[in-house]
């Protein structure tokens, strides 16, 4: 990733959360709303410099700070919005609306932050040199029914897997006693030298 596009992600969350901040202090909305919009564009690009995935090898634990700060203030300066509206209007169906909106799009974020946080935690306690693998499963195993897991290896030499979507919201995280054939193979030499010397 290039030095820019790294000053870009740790530079919009500071910009918006001041201008969050200024916005709700001097009851200015167009300030509120620039740091609602600040913070979708940086939304866009970071998942975008992700590839479009959540969960792999691009989330650690700076880059998921990152995210969920942008995903914070966007959803402090929405609700922040959303509540000036329903105090200021006289419709009948503001409150209603605005409530279910706000409820579901807190739900949404947390789940979101959820899933970015298991799989920071998951890809930072990997073996130093060690890939994040995902490989495809062809039958049913018995600790997940996705069909394609991410496979690390840990400080202790033990294979950890994450499981997207196991809870139907949330993914799973466990290790299994013994790596599989198909996953050693898969890692680099000097990995595969060490997870055999520590089996003998």
């Amino acid at each position: 990733m290039s030095y820019a596009i790294t000053s870009l992600h740790i530079l919009f969350p500071l910009l918006n959360l001041a201008l969050l901040i200024y916005g709700i202090k001097t009851q200015r909305n167009k300030w509120v709303i620039a740091a609602l919009w600040l913070s979708f564009i940086a939304i866009t690009l970071h998942y975008q410099t992700a590839r479009g995935e959540i969960l792999g090898s691009y989330f650690d634990y700076k880059e998921s700070f990152l995210y969920s700060a942008s995903l914070l203030v966007m959803l402090i300066g929405m609700i922040y919005l959303l509540w000036g509206f329903v105090r200021e209007s006289h419709l009948r169906w503001a409150r209603p609306v605005s409530s279910l909106v706000i409820a579901a799009t807190t739900t949404g974020v947390v789940l979101l932050m959820v899933n970015l946080w298991v799989n920071a935690r998951f890809i930072e306690n990997r073996l130093p040199g060690s890939p994040v693998l995902q490989i495809g499963s062809f039958q049913k195993l018995d600790y997940c029914q996705y069909q394609y897991l991410f496979y690390v290896i840990d400080n202790d030499g033990k294979l950890n897997y994450l499981c997207p979507n196991y809870y139907g919201l949330f993914p799973s995280v466990g290790t299994l006693q013994t790596t599989p054939d198909y996953v050693l193979r898969l890692m680099p030499a000097d990995v595969q030298q060490r997870l055999q010397a520590a089996k003998s």
